[in-house]
């Protein structure tokens, strides 16, 4: 199948055959197979992560400091992708759904304008999995989202409950941090 940028496409799964509109999801509802189509898209999207994108863990402490319903920060993992050249940004947008915008920026007229996609959480993971296998330059960075979806989803980071304020164990805030830390290390050397 060749790619198309309207949403409504009907995507085939090359592995089991499966049909679903390209708006749900680039990955076969039934196998998580991708389509055939999207095999040179991928590494594409990859490259420009690597040289345009930042794969960061950010931190919050809003909850803390304004709304008071939570006692520990909270660990996101974010994938952005900021240039100048809007039609990439609405193509990695199309692939991955999604939106994007035009930044405001305060620096002078005489510079484009810039294109920003940005996600957080459970999508930028999703998104960071499908092009692992082509990262290059972010790869590591991945590697530390990787461990934070990993504890989001261990059994006692669930036990976590901000509504009755009760706080996240201890040893898994400093294990956020530190994971925060090193993938700010990596992006900013």
């Amino acid at each position: 199948m060749i790619w198309s940028e309207d949403p409504n496409t009907e995507m085939e799964c090359d592995k089991c055959g499966t049909t679903w509109k390209l708006k749900k999801s680039i990955s076969c509802p039934k196998c998580n197979g991708v389509d055939g189509g999207l095999t040179a898209t991928l590494p594409y999207c990859a490259g420009l992560v690597d040289g345009e994108g930042c794969v960061r863990i950010a931190k919050s402490t809003y909850g803390i400091r304004k709304t008071k319903d939570c006692i520990s920060p909270t660990y996101s993992e974010r994938l952005q992708l900021r240039m100048t050249d809007e039609a990439t940004i609405k193509f990695f947008a199309d692939v991955f759904g999604g939106s994007y915008y035009k930044e405001k920026r305060a620096y002078s007229n005489s510079q484009k304008p810039l294109f920003v996609y940005n996600v957080s959480d459970k999508r930028a993971y999703e998104i960071i999995k499908k092009l692992y296998p082509y990262l290059k330059i972010k790869r590591k960075q991945a590697d530390i989202l990787f461990k934070l979806r990993e504890s989001k989803n261990s059994p006692e980071a669930k036990k976590r409950g901000s509504p009755a304020k009760r706080s996240m164990n201890k040893n898994i805030v400093k294990y956020r941090e530190e994971l925060f830390k090193e993938c700010k290390k990596l992006n900013s050397g």
